[in-house]
């Protein structure tokens, strides 16, 4: 499964953590929550529509911008695949 970046419209932490993701080089497929679907899947999922929100490909999902932590989470997701 291809990570998903849940974010929103005018969203300045969406915006750093998808370059983060580019500058990263990780594929991934971007949902925005300005789409009533995709803001339902999310509060799905998460309980909240709070974005940015990156469901990795083993299920696992970082709500919040946090650089290091998603650092982390990826790094150990990739190693473990």
């Amino acid at each position: 499964m291809t990570p998903i970046l849940y974010t929103g419209p005018d969203c300045a932490p969406c915006e750093s953590a998808r370059q983060w993701l580019v500058d990263r080089g990780v594929q991934f497929e971007e949902r925005s929550v300005a789409d009533p679907k995709t803001r339902r899947e999310l509060l799905a999922i998460t309980g909240k529509t709070t974005v940015p929100v990156l469901e990795l490909s083993n299920g696992d999902l970082l709500v919040g911008w946090n650089p290091r932590a998603w650092a982390l989470r990826l790094d150990a997701t990739e190693a473990a695949a």
